[in-house]
């Protein structure tokens, strides 16, 4: 079993297709290189005897072509290259989609927040959306959520979904219905502890950055996480639009340019939030994709 087995990025049926590729291309005269060392020689070869790919290899349809030749050897009948194509992209997007993909690793992101914030009762939907934006764009881990200007903030329920649903396929975690407040609340599963090194090769560098704000946001309540997620999303908005925002008019973007409910909160309130970012250094540089209205 190689190393991208053991990180459960590729199922068996994408490693026979590499395998057969890799086959294909050894019978052709490459070299591949599977070691460090393997890389060096190989280097050292091309600097000094550089090479050019035979025409015949110059499109991949000539591998696809190959392996096409194998599947039927018996029965001479040869399958479209078009077909085999097809097949494997499809295979190939299974595999993303289950391990490789996106929706995965949020998924194990989220099981890495609940394990850390197990004692959390305020840890709904809302709020893991909320540390789930701020990782995102203030930590720059791109989680490819596509966020609107919700009644709750910056959201991307519709994503948040798909990956609830993963998470659950996985028994990483479940949602049910909380006792003591609107909406729901997150039920560790049996395996969670089996999400937690995939959610801290999701982190890689960012890890500490991350570890941080979720502590940072451990004590505060269901609005507070919509008010500071929503101020640092509008403050970013105006950054990306080149402005050089006051507190006005940050505020001003946040209350009366994102939701009409953002109204019903005091002002004194969002004031009081965006002293407390800038004090614990929740600050937006003007990155990522800016939020727009849902409609």
């Amino acid at each position: 079993m190689n190393d991208l087995d053991k990180s459960g990025s590729r199922d068996l049926k994408f490693d026979r297709f590499d395998e057969k590729i890799h086959q294909a291309l050894k019978e052709e005269g490459a070299i591949i290189p599977t070691t460090v060392e393997d890389v060096r020689r190989a280097k050292a070869r091309l600097t000094a005897r550089p090479v050019t790919v035979p025409p015949h290899l110059r499109n991949p349809d000539a591998i696809l072509k190959k392996i096409a030749d194998q599947e039927c050897p018996k029965a001479n009948v040869l399958v479209p290259v078009a077909t085999l194509r097809s097949k494997v992209d499809a295979s190939c997007s299974n595999v993303r989609h289950k391990k490789g993909s996106i929706f995965f690793r949020r998924a194990a992101f989220d099981a890495y927040v609940i394990h850390a914030l197990a004692d959390d009762e305020n840890l709904g939907r809302t709020k893991i959306e909320k540390i789930t934006h701020l990782t995102e764009y203030h930590c720059g881990i791109d989680f490819e959520r596509e966020p609107l200007r919700d009644a709750a903030g910056p959201v991307d329920y519709r994503s948040r979904r798909k990956v609830e649903s993963l998470a659950s396929k996985q028994h990483w975690y479940s949602t049910v219905d909380a006792e003591n407040r609107w909406g729901v609340k997150y039920v560790p599963g049996p395996k969670i502890l089996e999400a937690l090194p995939i959610a801290k090769r999701t982190m890689g560098i960012h890890k500490a950055a991350v570890d941080v704000l979720i502590e940072l946001m451990r004590p505060l309540d269901t609005t507070m996480c919509e008010i500071a997620a929503t101020l640092y999303a509008a403050w970013n908005d105006l950054l990306l639009a080149g402005d050089a925002p006051t507190d006005e008019k940050i505020m001003r973007e946040a209350r009366e340019n994102w939701h009409p409910k953002k109204l019903r909160i005091p002002l004194e309130r969002w004031k009081r939030a965006l002293d407390w970012m800038k004090e614990h250094h929740l600050v937006p540089r003007g990155i990522g994709k800016p939020v727009p209205p849902a409609h």
